[in-house]
């Protein structure tokens, strides 16, 4: 193991054998082969919270005034998701000089297709607060018309290890002149395959193509950790948000029988846990190398010349996921004490967590000329960084092109006598905890 002192409990890396086991997949072998051992255990998680809810109620004449309150504390720490134990691919690889055709026979011997581990063992102490408040009023404005309208208000503090273990990536401020070297494939005098550092001219055996050239940059190139040039949360807070809610009812003959109803709001909420716990996982705090096609022998921890880690980013500006509802319906009498309610029912997301890689390779470009390798060998796979951006929004506003929206039909069997029953569900109180 390149980091000895990482494993736990003295567990096993996690072992692959790919989906098929056999020369191809026309020939005998085993199919859907076992994965065997632990990458990350033990897995440490706890979450606790607190939460306060409260709210007073006024009657004035044709008014039902309410305010209220809610707040939420979570405190989860949670060890990372990185492979601290290790985790070892024996798949088949063309490419890999020193594949045997045979997974368990690339496992027999030490092969390897990749290998992959954390620098360490980590827990982060993840927390946050919730603190939201509102005003509401249901308005009895005429014998037909009823009205209900407020305004919630959000303090959404963005979860944060404590610790400021964790570190984000802000391309930004990304330097491509101190991005650190990586040997290539070529070629020696004698025409054995070796890596060169093209800088240099070094050379070194094959096994090290595609590893980082020592002293030749920083790994850290666009990463700050938590409180070190950047917020100790790793992006923005939001602020104090403002959602507006209103409803209405109203009833065309003053007799129950036709009802009209609408009503829209805007609602907030936090991303989910995951995608802060994984800023864990990037240097200073944890290295996370993916070696390619080489021998378990030949690792060294004390000589070892490192990959490029793997890193996940947040999107800085900190926009919080948002909802905007909306309903339009009809209500009419049936006969038999029946409702048929027809309605129209919609959303628009707004700064949903999408996840793009950043230094994806474009489509096509494998094939291009000046992309081949000159010793015939496919160049090593460089994982780039993965962020989760406020980039997606989703929805069906009215008159948009696409799928259409939802819509309800329903009937309602009233309760006996005659009446149609009136229902308004504004939802401008909604005390959803937020756990994740």
């Amino acid at each position: 193991m390149i980091y000895p002192s990482a494993v736990q409990l003295d567990l096993p890396p996690r072992f692959n054998f790919g989906g098929r086991v056999g020369a191809n997949g026309n020939t005998a072998g085993v199919i859907n082969a076992p994965t065997l051992g632990s990458n990350n255990a033990p897995f440490h998680n706890f979450n606790t919270t607190k939460d306060a809810i409260g709210s007073i109620t006024k009657l004035m004449g044709h008014h039902t005034a309410k305010a209220g309150f809610y707040f939420h504390h979570s405190l989860k720490p949670q060890s990372s998701f990185a492979n601290n134990n290790g985790q070892i691919s024996f798949a088949n690889d063309a490419s890999n000089s020193f594949d045997t055709g045979y997974p368990f026979a690339n496992a027999i011997l030490g092969v390897y297709q990749t290998y992959q581990q954390a620098s360490g063992y980590f827990i982060g102490n993840y927390e946050y607060n919730n603190l939201e408040w509102f005003l509401q009023d249901n308005w009895k404005a005429t014998r037909k018309l009823t009205l209900d309208y407020g305004v919630r208000f959000y303090w959404m503090q963005p979860q944060y290890d404590t610790l400021k273990q964790t570190a984000n990536f802000l391309p930004d401020k990304y330097d491509a002149s101190k991005a650190p070297r990586l040997y290539f494939p070529g070629r020696d005098a004698s025409g054995t395959r070796v890596a060169v550092d093209r800088a240099t001219g070094q050379i070194l055996p094959a096994i090290y193509i595609g590893r980082l050239v020592p002293g030749s940059g920083s790994i850290q190139n666009g990463v700050f950790q938590a409180g070190n040039g950047i917020e100790d949360t790793l992006y923005k807070g939001s602020g104090i948000l403002v959602g507006p809610r209103v409803g209405f009812t109203y009833d065309l003959t003053g007799k129950s029988e036709w009802i009209i109803r609408g009503g829209g709001g805007v609602f907030y909420d936090r991303s989910q846990g995951n995608s802060v716990f994984d800023l864990l996982r990037n240097p200073p705090t944890t290295l996370e190398p993916v070696f390619n096609n080489g021998r378990l022998q030949d690792v060294n921890p004390n000589s070892v010349l490192l990959a490029p880690p793997g890193l996940v980013a947040y999107d800085h500006s900190g926009k919080i996921p948002t909802t905007y509802a909306f309903n339009l319906g009809v209500q009419m009498k049936l006969p038999g004490s029946s409702v048929l309610d027809i309605s129209y029912v919609g959303a628009i997301n707004r700064n949903q967590l999408q996840a793009r890689n950043l230094n994806s390779v474009p489509y096509g470009a494998a094939f291009l000329p000046q992309n081949q390798d000159p010793t015939l060998a496919p160049n090593p796979a460089v994982r780039g960084p993965l962020e989760l951006q406020r980039a997606a929004d989703v929805g069906q506003p009215p008159l948009q092109s696409g799928p259409p929206p939802q819509r309800e039909l329903h009937l309602e069997q009233g309760p006996g006598d005659g009446q149609q029953r009136q229902q308004q569900h504004p939802e401008f109180v909604r005390h959803a905890a937020h756990r994740r």
